[in-house]
């Protein structure tokens, strides 16, 4: 009687070759959602802090009645005095204070604002309404998650109408 027990040899081998192609696969893709996850988080937090930054810059522009002539345009880092409300760069962290209050941060320190221009344009219709664009470029993320994104936003004086 010769019965056979196990497996042999060439059986492992193949099984532990299919085995360990299947546990490459499924890890590479495993570490590749993950940075698809990051990356994404990493966009949304851009996207949502600029946006909400930029809401905040706009509404300030439309609530006043004119510009002070400390502000500084078409360079960068840029400052914006609108009535009492000031808009400038600390460091690489966008600020906003009031009156002489202190400064309320409109980016988050872990997030870099790159750029932060202001230009100020007045229109030949409506007696000379003052126009003001701001240009913002917040990037956040290290690495393969490194990104970056700008913002644009234009709004009228309202005391200059």
């Amino acid at each position: 009687m010769n019965q056979k027990r196990g497996y042999t040899i060439l059986e492992l081998l193949i099984y532990t070759a299919l085995l360990a192609l299947l546990l490459a696969v499924s890890s590479a893709s495993a570490i590749s959602l993950y940075r698809f996850f990051g990356v994404t988080r990493i966009e949304r937090q851009i996207a949502l802090e600029g946006d909400t930054a930029m809401e905040v810059i706009i509404r300030d522009i439309r609530n006043a009645t004119s510009t002070n002539v400390s502000s500084v345009f078409g360079s960068h880092p840029g400052t914006l005095v609108v009535g009492d409300v000031r808009l400038f760069l600390s460091g690489a962290t966008l600020q906003r204070s009031v009156g002489a209050g202190a400064a309320d941060d409109l980016t988050a320190k872990t997030r870099a604002t790159n750029f932060l221009v202001y230009y100020a344009t007045s229109t030949s219709f409506s007696n000379n309404a003052e126009i003001i664009t701001v240009r913002v470029t917040l990037e956040a993320g290290r690495g393969f998650a490194e990104r970056s994104r700008n913002f644009f936003g234009s709004a009228v004086v309202r005391g200059s109408y």
